[in-house]
């Protein structure tokens, strides 16, 4: 759905527009959670995090569509045409983040967790957008040629009550882990690695929910891949525990 055409003849699509405003409310949300002398800092971080996480999500993009980008290979690039992956987002996010970290010899644990708003605006502004734009479901069933099938409607209907459910466990779940006591930042990591895990226990539902391909070993692709950055997750929660059992926290992570 274009909202507007900028410079003439560039569209802005309504998923694009929510997607910019979940960036833009995540990165006030994380500066104004944080202490004034790392805000910018925290920022920063996001910004870095948010550049990797759209190249990560259009490359994998890309290869999953490998047969028609070969025959197009400029339309790669073009990313306003739309098409992102949100398993390639969530890793170039990361990879980001932590070579934020490591040059500026930071704690990519603390980092993390204090970007855990970023990650929930942004889920927000996924979801939303993804039910505002019709896409994971038969979008026929409303328009012209598909409101005379009763089976279209039931088709469509059920897979937008699917994406609802999951958007809602998910952002649930995130809303969860953002209240947990204060107690928790004492293990640097475990907050940002439970979000994640909550967010996949949702983009599994989801995956199996609607089935949609490609699959592999009977799985759709995206529950494969919501399974292993869940493990991921436990395994990064694991690690904070064992790492702040052995070397306590001193200071709070936003000092």
């Amino acid at each position: 759905m274009v909202v507007f055409y900028l410079l003439g003849n560039v569209p802005i699509y309504l998923y694009s527009l929510l997607m910019g405003l979940g960036v833009f409310m995540g990165l006030a949300w994380v500066a104004r959670r944080s202490n004034p002398e790392v805000a910018w800092r925290n920022v920063e971080a996001g910004l870095w995090a948010l550049t990797f996480g759209l190249v990560g999500g259009r490359a994998a993009y890309v290869v999953l569509a490998w047969s028609y980008y070969q025959e197009h290979p400029l339309e790669a690039f073009q990313i306003h045409l739309g098409g992102l992956v949100w398993f390639g987002a969530l890793g170039g996010g990361l990879l980001g983040l932590g070579l934020f970290a490591r040059l500026n010899r930071l704690s990519v644990a603390q980092l993390a967790d204090e970007l855990l708003p970023l990650l929930t605006t942004i889920s927000v502004a996924s979801w939303a957008g993804c039910m505002a734009e019709r896409c994971g479901y038969d979008a026929s069933a409303l328009t012209a040629q598909g409101t005379d099938s009763p089976l279209a409607w039931r088709t469509a209907a059920r897979a937008a009550l699917q994406q609802f459910f999951a958007a809602s466990l998910g952002l649930g779940l995130l809303w969860l882990v953002d209240r947990l006591p204060p107690i928790l930042d004492s293990w640097p990591g475990v907050r940002f690695n439970l979000g994640v895990f909550a967010l996949m226990l949702a983009l599994f539902s989801a995956a199996l929910l609607s089935g949609a391909p490609p699959h592999w070993r009977g799985l759709p692709l995206d529950a494969w891949a919501a399974l292993a950055f869940a493990a991921l997750a436990l395994a990064g929660i694991a690690l904070s525990l064992v790492k702040g059992f052995r070397h306590p926290l001193q200071e709070g992570s936003k000092q």
